[in-house]
């Protein structure tokens, strides 16, 4: 076989068959069958044994099918199907295994070291030309691949459920063992192009990919897993799982501007951060936010500079700067704390006031009920209640007058 696998296929068709030498009678599987020689059949390149496989098909020539729809029977058949029938022998309780891959339609191209064409083994081009509005908003598509995950019925599947499926597949396996390459091996490219000049697109209308999930009669309470799923099989590491790349001009990186989100548009791990002001490489950088064992943690570099603790206390390596008032249930520095405004003690009461000891040491506030003066009384032990309102200061063992 040289090589070569060839997969027969067998067509039913109502429509003409065409090469370079014109047209000619649709030609019935039976007479490959029955061995008719190519010749006898008026088309070069019919054989029953193509590169000497047994198999029925084509050799070394084209095949062109065409069809003019011009009646809505016509409008309404396919112009080529092909239909496999995988009803393996199966048992009672149902279907036996059986091991292999096996492809109903299969095109294979092997290039040339020295080719210059652009091989693109199958291509699908559509050229829509049926109005929005005309059309009854008609949704034309170039390739559709739909996969129904179903229970088969009259087999017996017990408590099993229907394997893996998937609507489309697609692989670029790089067998080059080439480190750094410079030409790519890309699994899908998908384009969406148009004339220069078009202007803007504030409907949304042109959209490089769309997801699109649910179907008719589906309720919130029904749900898929995942949207896009990022995973590999183990061994090699992803650079970059979602890369923006140099090659566009973008307005915003990622928008949830128009969507709601029961827990939150990004949803981050322990110690995960955020980066900021990093290397086009994604490999340095100089500013995260991360989680820290429950404190939030602004770092430059391998520095925390800024946290933030659970219960709203901020802890600031080189102090605050401020232009306007602050205002907290707490302030703890241990550098000098410099104003260059007013400094605004808060006041309270007598019987307000919290414990003296050496864990409020240096605590200052305003009492509005003292019954002692500033004046006659500074550094005395605060006693007894008035209407004076004085400063008081902790000692560590007691409140006193002036602080």
């Amino acid at each position: 076989m040289n090589g070569k696998v060839f997969i027969p296929l067998t067509l039913a068709l109502t429509t003409v068959f065409a090469h370079a030498a014109g047209r000619v009678p649709l030609i019935q599987p039976s007479e490959l069958a029955r061995g008719a020689a190519a010749a006898n059949l008026g088309w070069s390149g019919v054989s029953a044994s193509v590169e000497a496989t047994g198999r029925q098909g084509i050799d070394n020539n084209t095949f062109f099918i065409y069809q003019d729809a011009a009646t809505v029977a016509q409008a309404t058949t396919q112009a080529l199907r092909v239909q496999r029938n995988s009803s393996y022998p199966n048992s009672a309780s149902g279907p036996s295994p059986v091991a292999g891959t096996v492809q109903t339609i299969w095109a294979l191209t092997e290039t040339s070291p020295t080719g210059s064409l652009f091989e693109w083994p199958i291509t699908s081009e559509l050229y829509n030309h049926t109005g929005a509005a005309l059309g009854s908003a008609a949704q034309n598509v170039a390739i559709n691949g739909t996969a129904f995950k179903q229970f088969k019925s009259g087999y017996n599947y017990g408590a099993d459920q229907i394997g893996p499926t998937w609507g489309g597949n697609f692989v670029c396996q790089d067998l080059t063992r080439t480190a750094n390459p410079t030409s790519s091996c890309i699994g899908v490219e998908i384009d969406d192009y148009f004339m220069p000049g078009v202007g803007t697109d504030l409907n949304n209308q042109r959209v490089v990919l769309q997801l699109a999930w649910g179907g008719s009669g589906t309720l919130v309470t029904d749900h898929i897993g995942t949207g896009i799923m990022l995973g590999g099989n183990g061994g090699p590491t992803m650079d970059n799982a979602i890369l923006f790349g140099s090659g566009g001009n973008f307005d915003t990186g990622i928008n949830f501007s128009k969507s709601s989100f029961d827990t939150a548009p990004v949803f981050l791990g322990p110690g995960q951060k955020i980066i900021f002001d990093g290397s086009s490489k994604g490999t340095a950088y100089n500013w995260s936010m991360s989680d820290i064992n429950g404190v939030m943690s602004l770092s430059y570099g391998a520095n925390n500079v800024f946290q933030v603790s659970s219960t709203g206390a901020l802890f600031s390596t080189g102090g605050f700067s401020t232009g306007a008032s602050v205002t907290a249930a707490g302030i703890t520095s241990n550098g000098s704390v410099t104003a260059r405004g007013y400094v605004k003690l808060g006041t309270t009461t007598i019987g307000e006031l919290e414990t003296c000891d050496s864990g409020s040491l240096g605590s200052e506030i305003y009492v509005t009920n003292a019954a002692q003066t500033l004046a006659e009384n500074i550094g005395a032990i605060v006693s007894g209640t008035g209407t004076n309102a004085i400063r008081v200061g902790c000692d560590g063992s007691h409140w006193r007058v002036g602080g």
